[in-house]
């Protein structure tokens, strides 16, 4: 697969291969850089980053417009799946505020349309095909042992590298950044009875981004 869009910071539009520790997962996704826009406004201007995010969960079988770039691609029929966080933590990151976690979701969609596009981004209309909650995730997937994964990131070079990690209610969020430039997070939630189960592992740099789905557990 190569990604639809040209990387703005090399030009390659190259994907980034799939570590193997992370096999424990179930899938792996690159089509997390969307932005979904607010659904009262028109289509912005390609190349604008100031327009409105939205705040409203997607349903099932509603029609959509969403702003995608590199790294990004398509099933064979035109499907592919992101992730849907509201306005604030589209723009500030996942989980700000924590409270957000709780409208967050995983969602497939369907291309219907390119309503306009260039080497690097376009807007798309898309038709939702389903909707699962962040809290739900763990009831998707199988759940397999890997009590390796839950160790907190840690740093010896504070000055390098932050670390940003938080709990709130059955959420609980590990992250580590290099300034910026590059980092990685994962995110766990506690069940009902207790199991804390960790369901989302991303990597990012300057010219690449990979999320693993799965539903990891201790033991």
């Amino acid at each position: 697969m190569q990604s639809l869009f040209k990387c703005r910071v090399c030009g390659s539009s190259k994907l980034p291969k799939p570590d193997e520790t992370f096999q424990y997962f179930e899938e792996f996704l690159y089509c997390i850089n969307t932005e979904w826009l607010d659904m009262a406004q028109p289509i912005p201007e390609l190349e604008t980053n100031i327009f409105l995010r939205s705040d409203e969960i997607p349903k099932t079988g509603e029609k959509r417009y969403l702003k995608i770039r590199h790294p990004f691609c398509l099933t064979s029929d035109n499907c592919f799946k992101t992730l849907f966080m509201p306005a604030s933590s589209s723009v500030n990151g996942i989980g700000e505020p924590p409270e957000e976690l709780e409208q967050s979701a995983l969602v497939t969609c369907h291309l219907d349309k390119f309503l306009s596009r260039n080497d690097f981004c376009a807007w798309v209309s898309v038709t939702v095909q389903e909707v699962i909650l962040f809290s739900e995730l763990y009831q998707y997937y199988p759940a397999r042992i890997h009590s390796d994964l839950f160790a907190p990131f840690t740093t010896h070079n504070p000055h390098a590298v932050q670390l940003y990690p938080f709990t709130w209610k059955n959420w609980d969020y590990d992250c580590w950044t290099a300034q910026g430039d590059a980092g990685e997070w994962k995110l766990f939630f506690t069940d009902p009875s207790g199991i804390q189960h960790l369901l989302l592992w991303s990597y990012w740099g300057a010219c690449d981004e990979l999320l693993y789905i799965g539903n990891i557990i201790k033991n």
